[in-house]
């Protein structure tokens, strides 16, 4: 393509035998810049730190991928990573803000998430915890209970043994579930 000025600009958009194909540095698509992000850090070891570049990582986000649309076609593989991706980045914030001492920040963020994602374990222990600690452990156990019914529903399978201990230990106030220093889980 000409530009005025007689040189050549870039074309982002090209026509393809399929379709059409974006085409522009990777620095300037958000999933690059998330996936660049969440990487680094795996390198962190302050849950400060950690929880900043996440939440910078997960704000480059409007939702699910695609707002959520589904496709059949071989290349939606690409956005079950990206989701899966995005969902574990989200796992790895809230454990940090457990950490953190940040329960009661999180749980209606945790609420939403752990609801429209049922199927991920971390996101449902992760309630589990920030609603005990927030002083709502009958809704913890609630929550435990209602993963539970869901799963043999749907699938025919118990809770897994993590979120069953868990859900134990919710329920007998063990002081393994309450707020620890940063070297301890949750």
């Amino acid at each position: 393509m000409r530009a005025a000025n007689g040189g050549t600009t870039h074309r982002a958009l090209v026509t393809e035998r399929d379709g059409y194909m974006l085409r522009m540095p990777a620095r300037m698509v958000d999933a690059y810049r998330f996936r660049e992000i969440v990487a680094r850090s795996r390198q962190i070891s302050s849950d400060l730190r950690l929880r900043d570049l996440l939440r910078q990582a997960l704000d480059l986000w409007r939702g699910p991928v695609l707002g959520g649309w589904t496709s059949t076609h071989p290349d939606h593989s690409l956005c079950d990573s990206l989701e899966s991706a995005r969902l574990t980045a989200a796992e790895d914030l809230y454990e940090a803000e457990l950490r953190l001492g940040n329960h009661e920040l999180i749980v209606d963020d945790l609420i939403e998430l752990s609801t429209t994602n049922p199927n991920r374990d971390r996101l449902t222990a992760a309630l589990m915890v920030a609603l005990h600690r927030a002083g709502r452990s009958t809704e913890a156990a609630a929550v435990f209970h209602q993963r539970r019914r869901w799963l043999r529903n749907e699938f025919g399978v118990n809770a897994a043994p993590t979120l069953q201990r868990l859900h134990i230990a919710i329920l007998r106030h063990d002081p393994a579930v309450e707020l620890r220093t940063a070297s301890g889980r949750f």
